[in-house]
């Protein structure tokens, strides 16, 4: 008999592995009835398995052309056969990593099928094409998986699937892939467009939606978005909690990531809630000596040292994660590294530098040894050696770790990611405390750059990153800029939510220290105020940061003239300090030498003295910077002065002047202040010479540096005058006094209350040395700039019109003498000063006027000064 005409097979279209993926699918076949071989025509000979079956197009070959087959299976030419191809591969995907390659092959041969059959577009086709996506995100090809995911998720929508489970999937495959490629924006867009469909499909309480918001938070937490890592994470638990699966070891994973992220935060409390529910749920589960344990360990370590948790319970948490993980044989890992990385940067939040950095060497030295100082652990590694040397002020060794991590991120292509931008953000702030200001602002600039492309500027990191900026323009006088980067860093953090926290705060702050440069106290007090409702509402205003706010807002209630306010606000600080053991700090000690210049302005000299020497023994006690502590030894002689302590006085001026010789600081403007003061306090002890000494130093500082032409050098000059006066050389003195108004016209300070006070000096000495009408020309300039800037009525006036008065007197003009009398005897009885040396001295100039007239007779015409008491 002869085989059936349809009976024939088809041609292969190639060889090798491609034709294995579509070959028939042959198997040992017992015969019912007789049959033929498909290929060539043989009968099948045999009482049973006569031939050989493809269990897809059913077509009967003998073992003969089984054996050289090339021929490909019609079923392969069909949806069906594109489908059997994609389910072959996905279970050769999931037995074996290795198989993702031929996976793709086959993968490959089902697309051209379904492309060929018109079957591309259709759901089972973007099904495909997502698998297609999975392989290749498999081998790392990223962009190839990216492709082939958007060609799917342009078939979901096309018809109309994509809110479904199903199309939740594709878009968390998309961010993942997105994620892969360091674009943690699109990730985040795509695995928030996932949730939205699960949520409107009410299928986020699910395994896959838990899964999927454990993503959203690590997303968050990888870029330093708390707030939205915390909210995703809690949302994950609550989901396990009400599946009832929060008591696994993923349920354990979840709560350490809540944990790290509450640390973040700030929220101790609940962050020791998760730890104990986590703790829990190991402890039932026999797993505390687990790696996961030991990680949760070292997330509660790190937790704690932010937030200020008892030193011993912190170290010990460490202590048993490394244990664990020396029992299990990874501390020489990078499990090893990540932990004393922690651990380094815990030990410096508690203040123990050197032992921060003891074990982040320890670190170092497993990073060499495995060979992992070039990737990413070596570079985290270097970003916290740097953050620990510029705490110990070592910044050039900090800004060489920082630049070494820069260079790392640099060549695995990480500069971009949140880390790189925040490193950009290290490096910015430790060239600010070198010096180099511009260099801060240019990697300032860089970073800011580096956000703007990653989608990282509009966050909370984003605005203290401009918060940083400002403050650097505002150390450059650039008042614009900086009030620019402010209002920008603010709108960002009302958008994101987060003004209501220390960063927030710190941004009000750095507003407010800028409308205080600028001169608007009325704004920086606003400003203030607000960062302090901030610090009360999250319970952190008893802080040493707090302290330093209200200490701010009593230099600009201060700067306002309320004197009350500024005390208070200082005695707030004050107490903050030390209830917080805060007081021997620098910080402490600024704050005690701004409460002795409020107490001195409001006349409690002794409590203003009280704290100033406190300021002093702190200072001292510190080692502080040797300008400050000159700087505050001047504050306590100019007290001891106003106390008739004289020589006490001298005393803290010599010791000043000490410590600036030894500091190479006293050829400078402040010590030039302090050899005036020093000169005026031994004068007063009658050291004439010591006096005159003095005030020369002084001038030569003043000249070497190029400021005599300034008010300080002008009052310089006028008490040299004084000096050489009191020594009888009326010819030296009105020379300084020239001098003095010389410097004054120029710096265009004549028209003030000193310049008045110059031109008395000037009146006085000329009276003296016989020249009455230089005398008396002097005087009435006096007078009549006095009258300009409205400062007539004071004691200072009244001296100056009993000058007057006495000139006239002399020169026999016996009524304008009268006049300029009683003028100054009005000023006296409104200033309440009657009753002093100086109005005794009046009174009896009067009385002696007016009986010089009425034994004389004389009556001269008066010469009017135009005077109004």
């Amino acid at each position: 008999s002869e085989a059936p005409a349809d009976a024939p097979m088809k041609k292969g279209g190639g060889g090798g592995a491609a034709l294995a993926l579509v070959a028939h699918r042959l198997a040992p076949a017992t015969l019912s009835a007789p049959g033929w071989c498909g290929r060539c025509r043989g009968f099948l000979w045999g009482l049973k398995e006569q031939g050989l079956e493809c269990g897809l197009c059913r077509c009967l070959v003998c073992a003969g052309c089984a054996s050289a087959s090339t021929e490909r299976c019609p079923t392969f030419d069909t949806a069906e056969g594109a489908d059997l191809l994609t389910n072959e591969a996905i279970a050769a995907g999931h037995r074996a990593s290795s198989s993702s390659s031929a996976a793709l092959e086959a993968f490959a041969e089902a697309r051209q099928i379904r492309t060929l059959t018109g079957t591309l577009s259709t759901p089972d086709g973007a099904k495909l094409l997502k698998n297609i996506g999975l392989s290749k995100a498999r081998l790392r090809d990223v962009k190839g998986a990216l492709q082939a995911f958007e060609e799917a998720r342009a078939i979901y929508e096309s018809t109309g699937t994509l809110e479904s489970a199903s199309g939740a999937g594709l878009l968390r495959s998309i961010g993942a892939a997105h994620e892969e490629a360091g674009d943690t924006r699109r990730a985040l867009e795509a695995y928030g467009a996932a949730r939205g469909i699960l949520e409107r499909c009410g299928v986020l309480e699910s395994d896959e939606g838990e899964a999927l918001l454990k993503s959203i938070g690590l997303m968050h937490e990888s870029r330093r978005e708390f707030r939205g890592a915390l909210e995703a994470f809690t949302e994950a638990r609550r989901i396990r909690a009400l599946r009832g699966t929060l008591g696994t070891a993923g349920g354990a994973r979840l709560l350490a990531s809540l944990v790290g992220v509450l640390g973040e935060v700030g929220d101790l409390k609940r962050a020791r809630e998760a730890f104990e529910e986590a703790r829990r749920i190991h402890s039932e589960a026999g797993s505390l000596g687990s790696l996961d344990y030991a990680r949760l360990l070292q997330s509660a370590g790190s937790v704690g040292a932010k937030c200020g948790s008892d030193a011993g319970e912190t170290l010990d948490a460490f202590k048993e994660a490394r244990q664990i993980y020396e029992s299990q044989g990874a501390m020489k890992g990078t499990i090893g590294i990540s932990l004393l990385r922690s651990l380094g940067a815990a030990k410096r939040d508690m203040g123990d530098l050197d032992g921060a950095m003891r074990s982040l060497k320890e670190a170092q030295s497993i990073c060499i040894e495995i060979g992992k100082q070039g990737s990413v652990f070596g570079a985290r590694l270097l970003n916290e050696i740097g953050l620990t040397r510029g705490k110990l002020k070592d910044y050039r060794g900090a800004l060489k770790a920082f630049l070494d991590a820069h260079r790392i991120y640099a060549q695995v292509g990480s500069l971009c990611m949140a880390e790189g931008c925040l490193l950009l953000q290290h490096i910015g702030d430790t060239k600010k405390a070198m010096g180099d200001v511009k260099g801060a602002v240019d990697s300032y600039a860089e970073a800011r750059k580096a956000r703007e492309r990653v989608g990282l500027l509009e966050t909370a990191e984003g605005a203290k990153l401009l918060t940083s900026l400002g403050v650097a323009h505002c150390v450059r006088n650039r008042t614009q800029e900086a009030m620019e980067a402010f209002d920008e860093a603010r709108r960002i953090f009302v958008e994101a939510g987060a003004l209501d926290s220390a960063a927030g705060a710190s941004l009000l702050i750095s507003l407010g220290n800028a409308r205080r440069g600028a001169g608007d106290h009325s704004g920086a007090l606003s400003a203030y105020t607000e960062a302090r409702a901030i610090y009360r509402q999250t319970d952190s205003l008893e802080s040493r940061e707090g302290a330093g706010l209200l200490e701010n807002i009593g230099i600009v209630a201060g700067a306002q003239g309320d004197l009350r306010s500024r005390l208070q606000a200082y005695a707030e600080a004050l107490c903050i300090h030390e209830r917080a053991g805060t007081l021997h700090t620098e910080e402490g000690a600024r704050l005690l030498a701004n409460i002795g210049t409020a107490k001195c302005k409001a006349g409690d000299l002794e409590g203003g003295l009280e704290a100033f020497e406190q300021a002093q023994r702190i200072q001292e006690d510190l080692g502080t910077v040797p300008e400050q502590l000159a700087n505050l030894l001047r504050s306590i002689g100019l007290v001891r002065g106003e106390l008739f302590d004289h020589d006490g006085a001298v005393k803290a001026f010599v010791e000043a002047k000490r410590i600036r010789e030894s500091a190479g600081t006293l050829e400078s403007l402040e010590g030039a202040r302090l050899l005036m003061n020093l000169g005026t306090a031994r004068g007063l002890l009658g050291d004439l010479n010591g006096k005159l000494n003095a005030y020369s130093q002084a001038r030569l500082l003043h000249e070497a540096s190029k400021t005599l032409d300034s008010e300080d050098g002008a009052l310089l000059l006028n008490n040299i005058g004084n000096a050489r006066k009191e020594y009888g050389d009326l010819n030296g003195a009105l020379d300084a006094y020239s001098d003095a108004r010389n410097v004054r016209k120029r710096t265009q300070t004549l028209e003030t209350p000193g310049g008045a006070g110059l031109l008395n000096n000037i009146g006085a000495t000329k009276a003296q040395s016989g020249d009455l009408q230089g005398a008396l020309k002097a005087y009435q300039q006096a007078v009549a700039i006095r009258e300009r800037t409205g400062t007539m009525q004071s004691a200072s006036g009244a001296d100056l019109l009993m000058n007057l008065g006495a000139t006239r007197e002399e020169l026999g003009d016996i009524d304008g003498a009268l006049q300029d009398y009683d003028g100054a005897r009005r000023l006296r009885e409104l200033t309440n000063t009657l009753e002093t040396a100086n109005g005794a001295l009046l009174l009896m100039s009067i009385e002696g006027a007016v009986a010089k007239k009425s034994s004389t007779g004389a009556h001269e015409p008066s010469k009017k000064v135009g005077l109004r008491c």
